[in-house]
């Protein structure tokens, strides 16, 4: 299992929640995504 990830921000505008960073996974072989929020940059 190959698991690829990306982080992306900052947002000029935050979501309702205050996040401005997104970061995705994405597996390599079923292509399931997966999108989470982050208030901080890592």
């Amino acid at each position: 299992m190959k698991i690829h990830s990306d982080v992306w921000g900052p947002a000029k505008i935050p979501s309702l929640s205050g996040a401005r960073y997104f970061v995705t996974f994405i597996d390599d072989c079923t292509r399931m995504t997966w999108v989470l929020t982050m208030v901080e940059s890592l």
